[in-house]
């Protein structure tokens, strides 16, 4: 029978202080983050962890599926509160899911007040760890944050509380920064792996072209028939690389000397 207490936050940072024969050792960055802010999530308010209504993002009552699915891509948000008249106002929440019967069926003008599901409304004052239990208790994983007029003062989901404790949580709608690279010492840069292998042709005035490879991370593992590790150095017709970042599933980074002047 499996103890449920060894796996609470607490046993698990008080496991990562121990070493495998029971010594102790000095805490990690992330044991301590942890601590901080298990300490603080019991004490954190709604009003204090939600998103503010400024920055919520919510559709219209009479949005179409068809111009709702521009606004969950647009947003990233795979459920948008639904709005009438004012944006304080909130009648519904829309999942991104329950278009698709709509979609399938080619019913793009149907308005989402006929989708939407009814809100869960919490007070600004609640606290967050009881906000969690309400949204394990409802299956629910967004409230609106009321104030104490009625009127909505913004939104908070399951992942703004799971945030609290171990901070930010990037999920698949998260865009990863444009590809770059940056001078770090004379004559030299650091390139992200993900460059685009057009425009690094262009920059380096080099030829470097494989069908199906787009970046220069892939070219290198093309050419090396492998991902190459941490520090190791190669060179490609005639540019020297060596590794900065990588792991045994991706390249990341990249050092070299810096492109000739146009």
């Amino acid at each position: 029978m499996n103890d449920s207490s060894s796996t609470s936050p607490l046993a698990l940072v008080k496991q990562s202080l121990t070493d495998s024969d029971g010594d102790q050792k000095p805490p990690s960055l992330e044991a301590v983050n942890l601590l901080e802010n298990f300490k603080d999530f019991f004490t954190a308010t709604a009003a204090e962890t939600m998103v503010p209504r400024t920055e919520m993002a919510s559709v219209e009552g009479s949005t179409t599926v068809r111009e709702a699915l521009e606004h969950h891509h647009q947003s990233g948000h795979s459920r948008l509160p639904v709005h009438e008249s004012r944006r304080d106002n909130i009648i519904g929440i829309l999942h991104a899911i329950d278009l698709m019967a709509f979609v399938s069926r080619g019913e793009f003008e149907t308005p989402v007040s006929e989708i939407m599901r009814k809100p869960f409304f919490i007070s600004y004052s609640q606290p967050i760890h009881q906000v969690l239990s309400l949204f394990r208790a409802k299956r629910t994983h967004m409230a609106l944050v009321i104030d104490e007029y009625g009127g909505v003062d913004g939104v908070l989901t399951l992942s703004d509380i799971v945030e609290e404790l171990v901070g930010d949580m990037p999920d698949e709608f998260d865009k990863d920064p444009e590809p770059s690279f940056e001078e770090v010492e004379d004559g030299l840069i650091v390139m992200d792996a993900n460059f685009a292998l057009e425009d690094f042709n262009d920059h380096f005035q080099t030829e470097f072209i494989k069908d199906g490879i787009e970046t220069i991370g892939g070219y290198a593992c093309h050419v090396l028939g492998k991902i190459p590790g941490n520090a190791e150095k190669f060179t490609i017709d005639h540019i020297p690389f060596s590794v900065v970042e990588s792991n045994e599933r991706r390249l990341f980074k990249l050092k070299l000397p810096a492109p000739p002047s146009k």
